[in-house]
């Protein structure tokens, strides 16, 4: 029997995903029949994908890259009632961004409070499929809480950049067996394009960050050279100094500086 958590069910009851389903048979069926019109399709899916891919690259940070990321999946993985990513914050923290509904937010949430679930398993690996959740024996107390919102199935890619795990995108089904192998294959392609795009608006932001650090640390050199009439090296010394007895960045230290015109003990 399996223990529920306390505010597990009751936090995601109410909260339904989107009603999505595959195309019928006679859809797939005149596929089959007709071997040209499966290569159109196949030329047509490789064209988007290739469109979906340069939308990724053009956006301008890690955030606004994971909502047009889970807005594409949706679009391309008939499978998909609901999407969510999870990104690798600072110190390893975990955090669910552009979730398609309230539904994901508070799954994606409840995984990370466990520590147990397809998602916190697929930043280690590759990918976690889980076709049928209702009988899943994987993730004993997360796993009866989306069942009873609703959610029968789950496909998780990470987002994986030369070995570096940045996160994962979560595909959420509303049926058993909610994922073919076609709707696994375009996340794979979605979740490598997007690995590119998430690392480089990263290291985008860490530049911006760092450029904005140096000046301000500049402008708080300054002030100290002007008050007390020292140099540039003995300035910056003073500053570190500062920052390792305070425990307190030494960026921060420069913002202080600059914005108070002091520090406490050094006037």
């Amino acid at each position: 029997m399996s223990t529920m958590v306390p505010g597990g069910a009751e936090a995601l009851r109410g909260w339904p995903g989107r009603s999505r389903g595959r195309p019928g048979p006679a859809s797939v069926s005149s596929l089959q029949e007709d071997p040209h019109m499966a290569e159109q399709v196949d030329d047509g899916l490789d064209d988007r994908l290739a469109a979906m891919a340069r939308e990724l690259a053009t956006q301008p940070t890690a955030e606004r890259t994971a909502e047009r990321l889970t807005s594409l999946a949706l679009e391309l993985v008939r499978g998909a009632s609901d999407a969510g990513v999870s990104l690798v914050r600072a110190r390893g923290r975990i955090e669910t961004v552009a979730p398609t509904s309230e539904l994901v937010a508070r799954a994606d949430d409840l995984q990370h409070r466990l520590h147990e679930g397809p998602c916190v398993d697929a930043l280690d690996a590759d990918e976690i499929d889980a076709p049928d959740l209702t009988s899943d024996e994987r993730w004993p107390r997360w796993r009866p809480e989306v069942v009873e919102a609703g959610v029968r199935a789950m496909f998780c890619v990470q987002l994986n950049l030369d070995d570096r795990g940045l996160g994962a995108l979560n595909l959420y089904g509303s049926s058993v067996d909610a994922f073919d192998e076609a709707d696994r294959e375009a996340a794979r392609h979605l979740a490598s394009h997007a690995a590119i795009a998430i690392a480089s608006s990263q290291e985008r932001a860490s530049l911006q960050e760092a450029l904005a650090s140096r000046t301000v640390i500049g402008q708080a050199e300054g002030i100290l050279m002007e008050r007390f009439g020292v140099d540039a090296d003995q300035a910056f010394a003073v500053l570190v100094r500062y920052s390792q007895h305070h425990n307190v960045k030494l960026a921060q230290v420069a913002r202080d500086l600059v914005h108070t015109r002091s520090l406490p003990g050094i006037d």
